[in-house]
Formats: structure tokens, sequence, C-alpha cells
């Protein structure tokens, strides 16, 4: 039996994560203002998801007694950011970025997946 049945898949969806958030990161650098500022750092946004993103695959490659706290961690701040940068697109105050043909702001696909990676990781706990 697979005492991590699910890990391959994390590890899976969190690099895509990250390649893609990185790629934003660059679209931002040459176009500035794609990503919205993150509130008290004064960073764009997809730069601090980003750092999240890492955080998380980190946690799901290193494997330490610590992992599970630096994915939870990292996910919740994810699904935070996710929350507070969706409610201001709805209330038109901040604009998020739209690309990979993806009809939504990309600021909508962060909350879902960081409750799949959530999920995907209590299911395959050891028990």
């Amino acid at each position: 039996m697979n005492a991590r049945p699910y890990h391959r898949t994390m590890v899976a969806i969190t690099t895509f994560m990250v390649i893609g958030t990185t790629y934003l990161v660059v679209l931002n650098a040459q176009t500035p203002g794609l990503c919205p500022t993150y509130p008290l750092l004064g960073l764009p946004a997809c730069i601090v998801v980003d750092v999240f993103f890492v955080v998380m695959l980190a946690a799901l490659l290193v494997g330490s007694r610590w992992s599970d706290h630096g994915l939870y961690g990292a996910a919740t701040l994810a699904a935070a950011t996710s929350i507070y940068f969706s409610a201001r697109e709805l209330l038109g105050l901040d604009s998020c970025p739209r690309l990979f043909d993806i009809p939504v702001p990309l600021c909508f696909t962060v909350f879902p997946t960081m409750g799949l990676l959530m999920w995907l990781r209590y299911r395959g706990r050891a028990r």
C-alpha cells in the first residue's frame, strides 16, 4: 500500500502552479500593473503567491515532519489571498490577470485549487 497515495498528483499540480505563476511574474515585469499590488508589502500579488506555491512545493518534496505545517500554512495564505483579491475583483477595486484562455480571472482559480490540495493531503495522510 502506498503511504502517500496522492503525493505525485499534488506535486504535479503544485509544479504546474509554480511554473504558471512564475510566467505571470515575468509578464508582470514586462507589463507592470498586470498583477494587483499585495497590501502592506507593496509587491505585485503574483510574486507573493508564487512564493506561497514554492513553499508548498518544497514542503511536498522535502517530506520532513514540518512539511504538513508548510503545506497547510502556505495553502491557507494563498487561499486567503485569493479570497481577498477575488472580492476586490468582484467589487471592481482591482483587476486580476486573465491568461491561458481561462475564462475567469486567475485569482478565482486559486481558492478551489488550494482546497483540492489540502483535501488531497488530508485524504492521503497515513492512518
